[in-house]
């Protein structure tokens, strides 16, 4: 694992910012499940993760095999996911966002953080 993260409670919502690089299918199954975690921990179904400084290298099978694993454990959450996307890993990301959202999980892509945090919380 060579990402770094922080988790930071908003009001209404769980922040991830992510920095470093994500190199495999355990790199992002780990972190999703200490997310998990933490928003059960707050009671919270929003979570905001800025990737803006991340950089991913995985490859469609990756994001398959990702996918599958999530689809288990988030839909059951009700969870709500907006991402805050670097440029650069914009077919990955769109990849992830179109397997995620086939197996009904609502997993968004934003180019910005507020346009990101008004889709999260849309009722604010």
């Amino acid at each position: 694992m060579t990402y770094d993260y922080a988790m930071t409670m908003k009001d209404d919502y769980l922040l991830v910012t992510i920095g470093g690089e994500s190199n495999t299918v355990e790199d992002v199954l780990s972190l999703a499940n200490r997310v998990l975690i933490e928003a059960k921990r707050n009671n919270c179904t929003c979570v905001l993760f800025d990737e803006r400084t991340v950089t991913i290298n995985l490859d469609q099978h990756d994001a398959y095999q990702c996918t599958e694993a999530l689809a288990e454990h988030i839909p059951a959450e009700g969870m709500r996911v907006a991402v805050v996307h670097n440029t650069k890993d914009l077919t990955i990301y769109q990849c992830f966002e179109t397997m995620l959202q086939n197996r009904s999980i609502n997993y968004t892509l934003f180019d910005d953080f507020q346009s990101a945090e008004e889709w999260l919380l849309p009722l604010r």
